[in-house]
């Protein structure tokens, strides 16, 4: 292999490592469900998980926002696949704010116990899960 291609090799290999989403040291694990309203999919819904924990520092939270189907597949903001293994509280909202007015463009359609005031977990386990699966009461 002639000295420009070597480096031309290497060139690519250091930009692929490079390009890795930083896990800041936790391990995570792929997280996929189904968010229901008695029963009913659930679309266009944003599913956050929040890693909980002993200290400050538990690992960033995963989102998704759910399909005409109701099912989501979570992924941290920096494009981690997943959430971090573990405990977590999760959240489910309608509400939607415009980006840059912060205006609601969509007001709240399910009870605050899924959202502001959660009483939702779930635990991911190493093998991760597709089946965190929420199936919400309007009642």
């Amino acid at each position: 292999m002639n000295t420009y291609l070597r480096c031309l090799w290497i060139a690519g290999l250091l930009a692929v490592v490079g390009c890795e989403p930083n896990t800041g040291g936790f391990d995570y694990a792929p997280v996929s469900g189904t968010v229901t309203v008695n029963g009913r999919p659930l679309e266009g819904a944003t599913v956050a998980f929040a890693p909980q924990g002993e200290s400050l520092n538990t690992g960033r939270p995963s989102l998704a926002q759910t399909d005409a189907d109701g099912h989501f597949q979570l992924q941290t903001v920096n494009g981690i696949d997943g959430a971090v293994i573990g405990r977590h509280l999760v959240a489910i909202t309608t509400k939607r704010l415009d980006p840059e007015t912060q205006d609601v463009v969509a007001r709240e359609t399910i009870p605050v116990r899924y959202n502001a005031q959660s009483e939702l977990s779930f635990d991911v386990p190493k093998e991760g899960s597709t089946s965190a699966n929420f199936d919400l009461t309007l009642k």
